[in-house]
């Protein structure tokens, strides 16, 4: 099953001390049961930059649903409750 069904938490670390990360993975087990190593630093802004972007377009694409639902006469309420 998916980390997001689940609903757990989820981490992209980055680092360009292997060592290092291999040292906190523990004390970062204790806050997301999902850990991703994206690699070095410019990797891991890459990751977070790409990941804001998926969201804004989910946002947008949303929005755009309950602007169209709307039009054809349903109750954007009804949309976000469903």
């Amino acid at each position: 099953m998916h980390a997001w069904i689940q609903g757990v938490s989820t981490l992209v670390v980055g680092s360009d001390a292997i060592a290092a990360y291999g040292t906190v993975r523990s004390v970062l087990q204790m806050m997301a049961s999902c850990i991703f190593h994206a690699g070095g630093l410019r990797a891991r802004n890459g990751m977070k930059t790409l990941n804001n972007y998926i969201m804004a377009s989910s946002v947008i694409t949303f929005s755009d649903l309950l602007v169209t639902d709307q039009k054809f006469g349903m109750d954007p309420q009804e949309m976000i409750d469903f």
